[in-house]
């Protein structure tokens, strides 16, 4: 099922929050989806399966560093 998610990353006490973010939205870059970033959110548009994947695995990489909120919309 094609799928797109809004998706905002909020890193939680860190000196610089931009670097977590930018290395989260960096982590959904890949082949099959397309990366629409904004100035509060990204929205992520392809196939659910490899969608989840990425948001999965670009959360957890950003969670290795800091505590971590992650928001996301979804819409089928």
């Amino acid at each position: 099922m094609r799928v797109q998610a809004e998706v905002s990353l909020y890193p939680l006490r860190d000196e610089d929050p931009a670097a977590p973010i930018f290395t989260f939205v960096r982590r959904l870059e890949r082949p099959g989806l397309t990366l629409e970033v904004g100035a509060l959110s990204c929205l992520v548009t392809g196939e659910s399966e490899p969608l989840f994947e990425a948001l999965r695995e670009a959360y957890e990489e950003a969670c290795r560093t800091g505590r971590r909120a992650l928001v996301i919309k979804l819409l089928n």
